[in-house]
This record gives structure tokens, C-alpha cells and sequence, in this order.
């Protein structure tokens, strides 16, 4: 083991006198620093060969493990070394510190032989903590036994650096849930319009009140499903209403030619077969009715829906509201409310054809409303995790789907992986299914919340998760080691 002089690095001005005190130097070799068991072990050799000591002269090194940073210190003091002349030895030895030991009974004391080679084994011992790593080695030292030995302290500084085993790294690992795969799945596309009949009739007329524009938009879409080659349509379904005046059986057959009379429109225009089209005629609309009244801020409000809700009788209703204030609020309903009674409703079903990874990639930027969870999650596995395209594709999955849960575990361990722990532990506040407690284990873990990060870990184990069993064996190894 090599021997070196290490440099006084730091002391205040006594310390130069008190260096002076003493012939020659002390020396120190390189120390060999070891975790094993939890335990920091150093060992080194102090060689005081070149040091003079007179007969009651004494040099105590009392060894320390320091760091010193701006928002913490921590130090570690452990038992002295004192060299001591012959006189001051046997005073020593005899129990006769003098106040010189503070940890009397735990120093190493040692006679020096002048002029003869000599030094003494120094092994240090304690329970590792990760602050070590960075750590300085100092003996501070201290002589007595001499009119020119001061009181202040020189201290003899060393770096641990590099002798200590990295600190352990865990390696943890998200989990990704690979979504159902499912095969033409319909899209459902629910479009109503507000088509104004006149009383008692169910002709479609386009220039009346606003039945152009709804026509012309529901030609377009119609247009743009047909055209689209992605998209077949496999269903057609229109249901007829009527505002609640007159006749209730009459107003039901009103309601039925009305879904009629739309249902040949879309078979005229678009040469579908009308037996595919599903047609229902609901009569009249009081659920309709009720749901328009109590969004109004009309005075009459209250005294509309305690009717609606207090009979089931359609004629009752009817000539309840029609006596309101003298059949003036009667008169109100039927001009402002019921005219967006008459109308007909229409769901178009289709079936989006499967798409291959490439496709998705390019129709995710374009079309994501025809993807699936299981086609957006094949598009991701196609591109490197750590890119920005893998994420944009899972965020663009939870948008499409923000209520499922395997679409914010899947962009929560993107965003792990990007680095951004703190929106994955957004994402995932409400979920607790194995997989998000992983992700949720991993996302604290990196925002160095120990304990919550152990609890979900933990979580995720006791309920099946291997990743979080492989991730829980990390985190205490880590634990283990700070």
C-alpha cells in the first residue's frame, strides 16, 4: 500500500504553529473504502516515520467523514489516533489524559519511537448512508505538550471519491397494456336535426324556416361517409316526434309518416334500399318538451314541469297548460318551444374497415376519430418508445378515449419514459388498477416520494403485477443502499 503525504488543505492561523510544534510529518496512505452488509468500511495506514515528537509532546487525528453543501452537511466522527512522546504516553496510558482525549476509552494510543520507522493500521467502520459517496476523509489534528501548541485545529483533508461502488441505479420498468383487440367494431355517429313541419303535416319542405341548411348538412355527411373507403355503412335508423297539441293517436301516426317521409328522402337521394332503414315514430314529445322548459328562464317554468311530472295523461297535461294564466303560457310553449318538437332524429351506423400499423401512422395525424385503442396501441409499438411520435400516438389515444383506463396507463408510462413523472401521477389520480399502481410506484419513485412509491409498488405485487413484484425488488435494493 502506497504511502503519501497528503497536503494540510485548510486551518485556521494557530494551525501554523501548531504544525510547527512537532519535527517533521505525518503521512497517510491512499484509504480503500468497501460497502458490504450495509457497512462502509475504510482502511489506511498513518506512517510517522518523519515525525519528532519530544518526550511530552502528543498529536491527536481524530478521523471524520464530512459533506458540506449548500442545502445539507452531515459528518461522521469516529474514535482518535494519538501519538504521544514517552513522558506523555505513560500519563496517557496511566489514565492521565489531561482533557486531551474526549473520547477517552475509545482512542488508539500510541508511544513514538523517534527516528525509527513506525505506523499503525487505521480501519474505520460504519453503517453506510449515500451521503458517503460524497464525503471528504479529514483528520483533524490537534497537539498538546508544548509552549508553542495552540488550540485550533489543522485538519488533514482526503477524498473518497472514486473508491466506493457507484450508487445503485434501479432500473424500473413502466407497464404498457396492450388493449383489446376488436374487429369491425361499429362507430356509432348520432346526428338530429330540426326539421320545421307545418301543424298536422309531414311533407319535407326546404324552404321552410331553417330545413335548407339542416337538409344540405345532412347530404354532406351522408356524402362524406359514402365516399369515405374507410367507412361502410351498415345501418340508418330515423325516429319521428310531434309536439304535444291535438290529438295524442293522431300525433303518433303524424310522427311515423314524418320518420316515412325522411327515410324515402335518404333512399331518393342515395339509392338505400328503404326496407334497410329502420324507421320508429316516438309521437308526441314530452320528454322533449320538459327538457326545453327547464333549461328556459321562463317565470312559468316551475308551474309547467309540476304539470309534465304530476300526470301521465297526455289530454290531462294538455288542458292543464292550456288553462295556465288564461292559455297565455299555452300560447308561448306552442309559438317558441314546440315547432323544435316537430322533427325527426337520425343515427347512421358504420363500420370502420381494420388498418395496418403504417396506415395508422399516418391516419393517427389526419383521422384519429376511425382508430381503435388496439390500432392506435399497434402504431405505437412501431416506433421507438423514447420518441416523440410514440408519445404524440398515446396522447392522442387518451384524448379519443380520456375515460379509458388502459389509454392513461399507456400515456402515463410514456410519460415516464419522457421524464415527465408528475403528469403521469395526473393521469393516473383516479385509476388503481395493478398496471396504473406500477406506473404510479415508478412515477413517485422518480420524485423522490419514497414512501408512497413503496406503498404502490407494493399495491401492484399483492395483486398480481410481475413488473411491480420485479420493481418493489429495486426500489429496495435502492433503499437499501442510500
Amino acid at each position: 500500500m502506497a504511502v503519501l503525504a497528503v497536503v494540510l488543505l485548510s486551518a485556521v492561523p494557530a494551525a501554523t504553529a501548531q504544525r510547527n510544534a512537532y519535527r517533521g510529518t505525518i503521512g497517510f496512505s491512499e484509504p480503500e473504502a468497501a460497502v458490504s452488509d450495509g457497512m462502509l468500511t475504510v482502511e489506511m495506514k498513518a506512517d510517522f516515520g518523519d515525525l519528532y515528537l519530544k518526550r511530552r509532546q502528543a498529536v491527536m487525528l481524530t478521523p471524520l467523514l464530512r459533506l458540506e453543501r449548500a442545502e445539507d452537511s452531515y459528518a461522521c466522527v469516529f474514535p482518535s489516533v494519538v501519538v504521544a512522546g514517552r513522558a506523555r504516553y505513560r500519563s496517557l496510558t496511566a489514565g492521565d489524559a489531561g482533557g486531551m482525549l474526549p473520547d477517552e476509552g475509545q482512542a488508539t494510543v500510541i508511544r513514538r519511537r523517534n527516528r525509527t520507522e513506525q505506523h499503525t493500521d487505521i480501519r474505520l467502520s460504519v453503517r453506510f448512508e449515500g451521503w458517503m459517496r460524497d464525503a471528504e476523509l479529514v483528520f483533524v489534528e490537534r497537539t498538546s505538550g508544548c509552549t508553542e501548541c495552540g488550540a485550533a485545529a489543522a485538519e488533514y483533508v482526503m477524498k473518497l471519491e472514486g473508491t466506493l461502488p457507484p450508487a445503485f441505479v434501479p432500473d424500473y420498468r413502466s407497464t404498457f397494456v396492450e388493449p383489446a383487440v376488436a374487429t369491425d367494431t361499429p362507430r356509432t355517429v348520432i346526428r338530429s336535426a330540426t326539421l320545421t313541419f307545418p301543424v298536422g303535416r309531414s311533407e319535407l319542405l326546404h324552404d321552410r324556416g331553417d330545413n335548407a341548411r339542416m337538409l344540405d348538412e345532412t347530404d354532406r355527411f351522408i356524402a362524406e361517409i359514402r365516399a369515405d373507403t374507410n367507412l361502410v355503412l351498415t345501418g340508418l335508423r330515423v325516429e319521428g316526434h310531434a309536439s304535444p297539441e291535438g290529438d295524442a293517436a293522431r300525433n303518433a301516426l303524424l310522427s311515423e309518416r314524418r320518420a316515412a317521409a325522411f327515410a324515402e328522402y335518404l333512399s331518393a337521394a342515395y339509392g338505400i334500399p328503404s326496407e334497410t332503414i329502420v324507421r320508429f315514430g316516438h309521437g308526441e314529445d314530452w320528454e322533449g318538451l320538459r327538457r326545453a322548459v327547464a333549461a328556459s328562464q321562463a317565470g312559468f317554468r316551475e308551474q309547467v314541469l309540476d304539470i309534465i311530472d304530476g300526470d301521465t295523461d297526455a289530454a290531462v297535461r294538455k288542458r292543464k297548460l292550456q288553462a295556465l294564466d288564461g292559455g297565455r303560457v299555452y300560447r308561448l310553449l306552442r309559438d317558441s318551444l314546440y315547432p323544435s318538437l316537430r322533427r325527426i332524429d337520425f343515427t347512421l351506423t358504420c363500420t370502420v374497415r381494420p388498418f395496418t400499423a403504417s396506415e395508422v401512422r399516418a391516419i393517427v395525424k389526419t383521422r384519429p376519430e376511425l382508430l381503435r385503442p388496439a390500432e392506435l396501441y399497434l402504431a405505437a409499438a412501431a416506433v421507438p418508445v423514447a420518441g416523440d411520435e410514440y408519445r404524440d400516438i398515446l396522447r392522442t389515444a387518451h384524448a379519443r378515449f380520456p375515460d379509458d383506463s388502459t389509454a392513461a396507463t399507456n400515456l402515463a408510462a410514456a410519460e415516464i419514459v419522457a421524464g415527465n413523472p408528475a403528469a403521469a401521477v395526473a393521469l393516473l389520480a383516479d385509476i388503481r388498477t395493478p398496471a396504473a399502481c406500477n406506473n404510479l410506484g415508478i412515477a413517485y419513485a422518480v420524485q423522490g416520494e419514497a414512501d408512497k412509491a413503496e406503498a404502490f409498488f407494493r399495491r401492484a405485487a399483492e395483486a398480481g403485477s410481475e413488473e411491480a413484484l420485479r420493481n418493489l425488488e429495486q426500489f429496495l435494493l435502492w433503499k437499501a443502499d442510500r
